[in-house]
């Protein structure tokens, strides 16, 4: 990558629909963090790398002369789940520090569905990113796909196989290099949440008053939908379908966190 500029010394990787956005917007408020310019999602490493080049995608961090010595960071989500993000990010990038944040799969996906079929009404002058099916037929559909749907970009299902992206990401990362949070520690403990975070960039810890401060924004939030039987049925078949994927991702990291499992039959 051309050495005029200077590189991301971390990224923020996913999960989609895990405060990714939160995330983005608490780290840059902190006086050592500095985002790239531009999108909060620059997805260069997934959609645009070949067609834009590194000129592009270096061109939203400061030139190395200006650079004022804060870590430079980017958050695009969707790179947890493509295959070839990982090989391409250590290749330009090197060791650089890597953020991943993993909600309850079932519940991500459910939070993604909304998102997605809620933009019939928030945006519909973008058809394509409209998915006007029901959450139970979505997921039936992309189940019973021999290659998950791959024409499509929901993928819901396939977002939430947290322990095979994790797999990918250490052919290329050590453990060391990734930093994996629980989506839900962020609303039961923000200043926990957040000390991880600092201390694993090694800087400063947010005070308790900026925490608190944080903790009140409002960002992005998937549109409201019932949870009605039908769904219900839906997130506990999902439930049952990741568990020995859970169970892997557990075993991966050394810890369990509380997720809801699939209520018995």
């Amino acid at each position: 990558m051309p050495a005029v500029r200077a590189r991301p010394d971390f990224l923020i990787v996913g999960a989609q629909k895990a405060g990714t956005t939160s995330l983005h917007s608490y780290l840059a408020q902190h006086p050592r963090l500095t985002p790239a310019r531009g999108p909060k999602e620059l997805h260069y490493f997934n959609l645009y790398y070949g067609r834009r080049g590194a000129a592009w995608y270096l061109s939203h961090f400061p030139w190395r002369v200006r650079h004022d010595g804060s870590l430079l960071f980017e958050a695009t989500p969707d790179y947890l789940a493509h295959p070839e993000a990982p090989g391409r990010i250590r290749r330009d990038l090197g060791r650089v520090k890597l953020i991943a944040v993993l909600r309850e799969p079932a519940g991500r996906a459910f939070s993604a569905w909304r998102m997605w079929h809620g933009f019939a009404e928030k945006k519909p002058d973008q058809a394509g990113k409209v998915d006007p099916r029901s959450f139970s037929q979505a997921i039936d559909e992309e189940l019973a796909s021999p290659d998950g749907q791959a024409e499509k970009h929901f993928h819901y299902v396939a977002m939430g196989r947290y322990a095979d992206h994790l797999a990918t990401w250490r052919r290329h990362f050590d453990a060391a290099d990734m930093l994996v949070l629980d989506y839900g520690l962020m609303s039961r403990d923000l200043q926990g949440f957040l000390d991880r975070i600092c201390d694993f960039l090694e800087v400063a810890r947010f005070s308790a008053a900026d925490v608190e401060r944080l903790g009140g924004e409002r960002l992005w939030v998937s549109p409201a939908a019932p949870e009605t039987d039908e769904v219900r049925v839906t997130l506990d078949r999902l439930r049952a379908y990741y568990a020995p994927s859970n169970a892997r991702l557990f075993e991966m990291l050394g810890e369990r966190w509380d997720w809801p499992a699939a209520v018995p039959a």
